[in-house]
């Protein structure tokens, strides 16, 4: 065994330095003729060693384990703010977003840290990502969207201002993203509403099947018309929508396919003895769960 001249570690002697890449003699300082001008070994504290392990057990994804280490070490010395760094990074490993924010906090009121600042606005960042992402689930919509908002706001103020390595514009990108989200969110609410607030007979849901014969671009207050007709097929009755003279599509029938604010063509057919006029309203979108076009007969 021997000592590298660059960092310290212990190596095989003529061997290369594991930790630092150096190579060349390496020198026992237990031997008599040890140069006392090369480094000597590290000396770690107990809570040094600890925290070592924790990392070396979160390297190798044992989250749980390195967590058990590196609490153990904060016992020993609870004011080492590289383990306390350590363990937020270990939390955020674990998702426990929450909890690493403030081991970081701590780890910086110890020893500001340009490092651990920057550590911090990355789990900022990727916490802020993940409620973005969660936003688009059905329920809690807007309060996910508030509280991501509230952390890239946080992740922005932890990067410092000189010397990072961070690219704050992709932070700044992720705030206005998040900003898209609550007008997509309010675009939608808005358009519940308005059909909330019509007559459900008078709405009904387009299965689109073909737009590009005329060059037809769908907008609000497009005319339309409704032709009953019999199908071939089946022998039943269906509605076709045409834009002018261009057959765009039929009104929805089945349950699955007909949005539960609007009328199936089956509803719809005792109130079109041939054809009838109507209007587009909308593309009524919320993520992949709510894909309708609306349209409307109009009187």
């Amino acid at each position: 065994m021997g000592i590298c001249q660059n960092c310290g570690s212990w190596v095989d002697e003529g061997d290369i330095c594991m930790n630092c890449g150096g190579s060349g003699a390496f020198l026992d300082e237990d031997n008599e003729n040890y140069d006392s001008g090369f480094p000597r070994r590290p000396h770690y504290s107990r809570a040094d060693e600890l925290g070592m392990q924790a990392w070396r057990l979160r390297n190798n994804h044992e989250y749980s384990s390195a967590l058990s280490y590196i609490n153990s070490a904060l016992k020993l010395d609870e004011n080492h703010p590289d383990n306390w760094n350590m363990k937020a990074i270990i939390l955020e490993d674990m998702k426990k977003f929450k909890e690493s924010e403030k081991c970081y906090d701590k780890s910086l009121e110890i020893s500001p840290d340009r490092i651990v600042y920057e550590n911090k606005a990355r789990m900022l960042y990727g916490w802020a990502l993940e409620m973005r992402e969660k936003s688009k689930r059905p329920r809690y919509n807007f309060y996910r969207l508030e509280k991501a908002k509230e952390i890239i706001e946080r992740a922005i103020k932890a990067i410092p201002k000189k010397y990072s390595e961070e690219d704050i514009n992709k932070y700044i990108d992720l705030r206005d993203s998040i900003d898209d989200c609550f007008r997509y969110e309010n675009l939608y609410l808005d358009r519940i509403k308005m059909l909330e607030s019509d007559n459900k007979d008078d709405l009904f849901t387009i299965i689109v099947t073909n737009l590009y014969d005329g060059h037809i671009e769908l907008s609000q207050n497009l005319p339309l018309r409704l032709v009953r007709q019999q199908d071939k097929k089946s022998g039943s009755d269906v509605i076709l929508v045409y834009a002018g003279k261009y057959k765009i599509g039929y009104v929805a029938n089945d349950e699955d396919m007909v949005y539960n604010l609007t009328s199936s063509a089956c509803q719809l057919k005792d109130r079109i003895l041939d054809e009838c006029g109507a209007e587009y309203c909308f593309y009524l979108e919320r993520y992949s769960e709510v894909q309708f076009h609306i349209g409307k007969i109009v009187k």
